[in-house]
């Protein structure tokens, strides 16, 4: 198989940036998501809060599921290559 990439919308990478940088760019990002995940479940332990999210459980999680057919369904209706129907 002969795949051409000279097309290829890379996004995140830069054509200069090593595999370094790209790590490092990446593992940043997923150690904010750990510190967003930590305080969001501190504040929810450390707080009367606790109570309110699981008498709402059920709720939140339909919300959940709702929120990503919505945004699945953005994705593709927004970012697809738009056609002619005419």
């Amino acid at each position: 198989m002969d795949y051409n990439y000279n097309g290829y919308d890379r996004g995140y990478t830069e054509p200069a940036m090593t595999s370094a940088d790209y790590m490092n760019r990446t593992y940043r990002w997923m150690a904010v998501g750990l510190l967003i995940t930590f305080a969001a479940a501190f504040v929810t332990a450390a707080t009367p809060l606790l109570y309110v999210v699981n008498s709402l459980y059920l709720v939140f999680t339909i919300a959940e599921l709702v929120l990503v057919y919505v945004l699945s369904f953005c994705q593709s209706a927004c970012f697809a290559p738009r056609r002619n129907i005419w």
